[in-house]
């Protein structure tokens, strides 16, 4: 008896080592990748912390004009410039031009949390396009993007205040 329990139990063992050996041959898919843009997602207050306009998803999202504040988004083909429609959103200014298309986002940062320097350099891969300070010590930086920009605007102690960005 002990020789059959032997004998069946290294069957069932080479009955697993074969069957646990068996491919089946599967046809292969060539799998296509899609380039997708860089996106970045923000929602509430903007006034309380702001040092997620230095985060390098934000930069490069600002960059492929997908940056979306509060379920808005810069509409390309908006027009900027004109009579609009204001309205608030938490402490985020929306402007929408005569079609209702969201042709400007500007936002408040909260004061002495982001340094011109450290803007800059996070900013760097962006095309800055035009710096201006005023008279009272106020910078003024303007970055273009492919269809529209942004302005960052910063206090005379040089830390970041305000972001405005349109198309």
């Amino acid at each position: 008896m002990n020789k059959w329990s032997r004998m069946i139990g290294a069957g069932m063992i080479a009955s697993t080592i074969v069957a646990g050996t068996v491919v089946a041959e599967q046809p292969a898919h060539a799998k296509t990748a899609t380039a997708q843009k860089p996106y970045y997602n923000y929602n509430g207050y903007t006034q309380y912390d702001g040092t997620f306009v230095t985060n390098k998803y934000f930069v490069s999202a600002l960059k492929n004009e997908n940056f979306t504040l509060n379920g808005y988004k810069v509409a390309s083909d908006a027009e900027v410039g004109g009579e609009g429609q204001k309205s608030k959103v938490y402490d985020t200014t929306i402007v929408k031009d005569n079609r209702g298309k969201v042709s400007t986002i500007e936002f408040p940062v909260k004061k002495g949390t982001v340094s011109k320097a450290a803007f800059l350099k996070a900013h760097k891969d962006n095309k800055l396009v035009r710096t201006t300070t005023n008279k009272v010590g106020e910078t003024f930086l303007k970055y273009e993007t492919k269809n529209g920009g942004y302005f960052a605007a910063f206090d005379a102690k040089g830390y970041l205040t305000v972001v405005s960005i349109y198309s």
